[in-house]
């Protein structure tokens, strides 16, 4: 299935992620292929609890929620508010204050950061 198919070209990549049913929809179908799966194990195998990791474009904390487990900080950049969004709603109930989230506008040429904790 092709997420950005039905997107219209002049819509800005962050806004089709802004939408809740985009974002939603794609978040079942990567759960249902068990992404990411093995990719995050080995991921684990270079950290250690004194590592700083970045993860660009974070969507919705796949990567970067389960890493803050192991690491000592993790900066996530992500353009899309609706995705930032999702990521604090989960660290709330998740208790991660090791997170720093970084919303980044391209077509402005500013970016916002906002630090857990």
């Amino acid at each position: 299935m092709d997420y950005l198919k039905d997107r219209s070209t002049d819509e800005p990549l962050e806004e089709y992620w802004d939408d809740t049913h985009n974002s939603e929809q794609y978040q079942e179908h990567i759960r249902r292929l068990g992404y990411p799966g093995t990719i995050l194990d080995k991921i684990y195998l270079s950290l250690t609890p004194e590592s700083t990791v970045l993860d660009i474009g974070a969507g919705h904390g796949t990567f970067c929620i389960p890493i803050a487990k192991k690491v000592r900080s993790v900066t996530a950049i992500e353009p899309s508010s609706g995705q930032i969004a999702k990521i604090l709603k989960l660290l709330f109930w998740r208790e991660r204050r090791n997170i720093e989230l970084c919303l980044t506008m391209p077509v402005m040429q500013s970016s916002y950061t906002m630090r857990m904790g």
